[in-house]
């Protein structure tokens, strides 16, 4: 038996599914792009849907590990696309995917208290960062947020504090 790692990275358009040896060295890798659709709801908003991702991540993974049945995983570790998120609603389900590239929120950030976030993140946002996308979703479409775990009955409250 060899030992290995499961590598995970995790980006916009595709995700790839690694087993590294203890060594360092690629074993195998495999990929998957990620369906995106285009959300009338707004100017460049897209999104992905979380369940059909996560059939096609445990696919890879059973491929790999199907096809390496002599590897041994020790450990799990990945990377991950920046400013995505997944909105989950309260029974636990994944409502909607949003990736780095939706934009929107962008229509709105003029009503935010710029030298306030500042502060706070030490960050200048841009249309890209999951509160924006949140914040855009909230306009849009509030039965969305409404339906989110922990977003709906904080999204009049995070819009005040900003």
């Amino acid at each position: 038996m060899q030992n290995a790692y499961l590598v995970f990275d995790i980006g916009t358009g595709n995700t790839r599914v690694a087993l590294v040896g203890e060594d360092g060295a690629i074993l195998d890798i495999a990929k998957e792009n990620t369906r995106m659709y285009t959300d009338p709801i707004a100017s460049r908003a897209q999104y992905f849907k979380p369940h059909e991702w996560q059939d096609a991540v445990f696919s890879l993974i059973r491929g790999l590990l199907a096809a390496h049945p002599d590897v041994t995983v020790r450990a799990v570790t990945g990377s991950t696309l920046r400013q995505g998120i997944v909105l989950v609603g309260h029974d636990g389900e994944s409502i909607v995917g949003y990736t780095n590239a939706d934009r929107r929120g962008e229509g709105f950030m003029q009503e935010l208290d710029w030298k306030r976030i500042w502060e706070l993140t030490d960050l200048s946002p841009s249309p890209i960062f999951s509160a924006i996308k949140i914040l855009g979703t909230s306009k849009l479409d509030g039965l969305r947020v409404y339906r989110s775990r922990r977003l709906g009955a904080r999204a009049g409250d995070a819009e005040r504090s900003v």
